[in-house]
């Protein structure tokens, strides 16, 4: 840029200077390579500030220059200008006077003395000043001035640095109040991971905050050399980088953490450079850093926006955050790369991101309360009861004790009859069948309902006459809450409104819309049928704007199995079904079976021989683990089918660490009871009255038995197969994978209309690829499919 082009002068009148700052951007004198101070050379070239001069013309970024330019003012007065950073040393001359010199200026790399952080000088009374700058560079990668140099009135001298400082350093200590607090909260958490994270990212985040823009560090730590402070806000611009990404994956619990462990290696190593390369050299890494943070921008959107698919909680929230604090960011880029001419918002942008994450994660740890709270309250409520139950049968043992003793002080060990031992322990079975027969109040139940949806949040209207109605036994409370987690995943509906009937406690849940996972019929005859095992109608409306699931509790009873009774096919297999509320299980296999109902002993065992234990674990206890224990160390050979309940699978292992042993996870429908206890039982042939032949059941058929051969021979679970076949989609509930898809195929009543006949035949054919099968099962499988090829060849 020569001369002709352009003049190095701002003119500057009165309205401006009384609005604030006025900035003497443009065109300035350079003279490259000389020192001098004659405002009158003649002008040979010129750079635009702000600027770099290795980027406005054939000059080196190492280097030293001369910048020339003239201010015309409205009147005489004193006026203040503000002199940015310009790397790496710089030198102010105002009308032939040095005013101001930060650094060492030289014409070598020897004799110069960097130093940053911008300044405010007040110049003396007069109309023109006349302003040269010697600025020399062998330190940094840029050369040149970074940021606009201003000239203020007395009025508005402090809007050229001290506001911008005092709102940095108000920054700076909300971040470390912050992120003190969150790394107490995190310590009397045990060590929460999230809270030291999103700590140690915000420490880091201050830090540089002050290192940075306004430059307040290099004030308060003038004595330290400024390569040490360069390499200080180097290094922490790459570590927060990392903290970051394993805050992300923590907080949402994603089980691979690959890519934050790749970014965290690669900033150790730029890290470990840093400290020790000269900062010519560390200063290039800003870039590298900057193309890490655009991928792992790139990383966290996409994986917000699949946890959104899977409905992850809080995961709408966090992407819309972390996309405000992008924006802030990006516009700070071009801010400082020259290509715009406006203010940092970085600071800003990180205090709405770093607000929003603290509301997060205060959410976060209420749920976390809230669920605490529960437990806190069940455990109470249950140790009340083993209280209660140990002074009972201390009473009992006291009564029974002291009529030994007046028996045997009256008429001797004779006294001591067999009648007498009988109603010693006829209280406890009277307690034991007491307890069996209670019904809950309602008031009761919904304080049990309260305390489960106080983790939610969700409304509840109770228009029933809660202390004068009373509902069926303990049975009623797991199966709606039950119901309630599977409603979980259609998302929480907005209210539960509890109304009474003649013959029923209705519980209605009121959605703002159809949940995703309803629209179909055959979704919903599937949760009707998952409830009806559990005695449990379900009816569901549309109304306008509403979607309405009803859930009724009949007032009466429900229909429980007998204590000790025998029922069912005399001719048939003896199954011993230890369960007061497996209803379908009894109706199901009595026609083919004959049932032995009750508790399951040694002597019982040996009086009835069964084949086969079906053993519900909903009223688990202690008892009922020991009888277990013991019966599969005497009788190891006898097949065992646990039931389960869905959100209770931690009872499984407990059991399975005993024996293997196979398992229903209820709520079950009929076919699962048919087919789990032919394949305990070693049945070939249905004992059902009609075969399976219809194409449809042949294909739940196939499906079941290939991921029942698939668990027993990989140990792997349904996920696994989908992944590994590549032919079922999977979807992530948070930290669970889910295979929704492959879940109708298991089920008559959920299949869809039209399946997909050649992804079946496809998942049995990779089982008996992948799978290293005994010869019965490999047979048993491609009988199936044999006869599943037929059907569909015949229609």
């Amino acid at each position: 840029m020569n001369s002709l082009q352009a003049k190095p002068e701002t003119v500057i009148d009165a309205q401006a200077l009384e609005q604030g700052p006025v900035e003497l951007d443009g065109f300035w004198a350079l003279d490259w390579r000389v020192l001098h101070t004659d405002f009158q050379q003649t002008i040979h070239d010129g750079i635009v500030l702000p600027g770099l001069w290795h980027k406005q013309g054939p000059y080196d970024r190492f280097g030293f220059a001369t910048l020339r330019h003239r201010a015309v003012l409205p009147k005489l007065q004193s006026y203040h200008l503000l002199v940015p950073d310009a790397p790496s040393a710089i030198s102010v001359w105002v009308n032939g006077q040095n005013l101001f010199q930060r650094g060492q200026v030289a014409r070598t790399q020897d004799n110069e003395s960097p130093k940053f952080g911008p300044e405010v000088i007040k110049l003396p009374p007069a109309k023109e000043y006349e302003i040269i700058l010697h600025v020399s560079n062998f330190h940094h990668k840029d050369g040149g001035v970074f940021h606009s140099i201003q000239i203020a009135t007395d009025a508005h001298h402090h809007e050229l640095l001290e506001s911008r400082k005092f709102v940095t350093i108000m920054t700076f200590t909300l971040l470390m109040t912050l992120s003190i607090f969150l790394l107490i909260s995190g310590l009397q958490r045990s060590w929460n991971k999230v809270h030291w994270f999103f700590s140690t990212f915000i420490w880091c985040i201050a830090f540089r905050s002050v290192l940075v823009g306004d430059r307040v560090a290099y004030t308060w730590l003038s004595d330290l050399d400024w390569v040490i402070l360069q390499r200080i806000e180097h290094i922490l611009l790459f570590m927060a980088l990392p903290l970051f990404l394993y805050y992300f994956q923590t907080f949402f619990r994603l089980r691979n953490h690959w890519f934050a462990h790749v970014v965290s290696i690669m900033s150790l190593v730029i890290s470990l450079i840093t400290l020790f390369a000269p900062a010519h050299v560390f200063t290039y890494f800003g870039p590298v850093a900057q193309a890490m943070g655009l991928c792992s921008v790139i990383y966290i959107v996409v994986t917000c926006v699949l946890l959104i698919r899977n409905k992850t909680p809080y995961s709408i929230l966090f992407l819309s955050s972390f996309i405000v604090l992008a924006v802030v960011v990006i516009h700070d880029y071009i801010y400082t790369h020259l290509w715009i001419n406006s203010q940092p918002l970085a600071h800003f942008g990180l205090m709405a991101f770093i607000i929003m994450q603290s509301y997060l994660l205060w959410l976060q740890r209420r749920q976390e309360n809230r669920l605490m709270h529960y437990v806190k309250t069940i455990l109470d409520e249950r140790s009340i009861q083993i209280k209660n139950r140990i002074q009972d049968i201390s009473h009992v043992y006291e009564s029974c004790l002291s009529q030994v003793k007046h028996a045997l002080d009256n008429n001797g060990y004779e006294a001591i009859s067999s009648e007498l031992i009988s109603n010693i322990q006829q209280p406890e079975r009277t307690m034991l069948m007491s307890e069996l027969d209670d019904q809950y109040p309602l008031d009761e139940l919904l304080a049990k309902v309260r305390h489960y949806y106080y983790l939610s949040g969700i409304n509840i209207e109770v228009k029933a006459q809660s202390s004068n109605v009373k509902v069926a036994a303990e049975e009623f409370i797991h199966s709606l809450l039950y119901f309630a987690r599977m409603i979980e995943r259609f998302g929480s509906p907005c209210k539960l409104v509890v109304k009474e009937s003649d013959a029923a406690v209705v519980f209605e849940y009121r959605f703002l819309r159809v949940p995703g996972d309803l629209q179909t019929s055959e979704d919903m005859d599937f949760l009707k049928a998952s409830l009806s095992m559990q005695g449990l109608s379900l009816d569901s409306k549309q109304k306008a704007k509403r979607f309405l699931l009803s859930v009724s509790i009949p007032k009466a009873g429900r229909e429980e199995l007998p204590i000790e009774h025998m029922t069912g096919n005399n001719l048939g297999p003896n199954i011993w079904l230890e369960s007061r509320s497996g209803i379908l299980v009894a109706k199901t296999l009595k026609d083919d079976y004959r049932l032995s109902y009750g508790q399951l002993n040694a002597e019982q065992y040996m009086r009835h021989r069964p084949e086969l234990w079906i053993l519900d674990l909903h009223d688990f206890t202690l008892d009922q683990f020991d009888r277990y224990n013991r019966i599969r160390q005497e009788f190891p050979d006898l097949p065992v089918i646990l039931m389960v309940p869905a959100f209770q699978k931690s009872l499984l292992l407990k059991f399975m660490r005993v024996a293997n042993v196979d398992y229903w996870l209820t709520p079950i429908l009929e076919e699962e009871v048919i087919i789990g206890v032919q394949k305990a039982l070693n049945i070939e042939q249905p004992t059902t009255s009609q075969a399976v032949a219809d194409v449809r059941e042949l294909a739940v058929n196939v499906i079941r038995e290939s991921l029942n051969l698939w668990q027993i021979y990989t140990g792997k679970s349904k996920a696994h197969l989908a992944e590994s076949s590549k032919l079922w989609r999977v979807y992530m509930d948070g930290s669970t994978a889910k295979t929704r898809t492959l879940d109708k195929y298991l089920s008559l009543q959920t299949l869809p209309k039209k399946p997909r006949w050649e992804t079946v035949l496809r998942t049995a054919g990779h089982v008996l690829e992948h799978c290293d099968l005994k010869e019965q099962d490999k047979q048993t499988l491609n009988c199936l499919v044999q006869q599943l090829n037929q059907q569909l060849a015949e229609t």
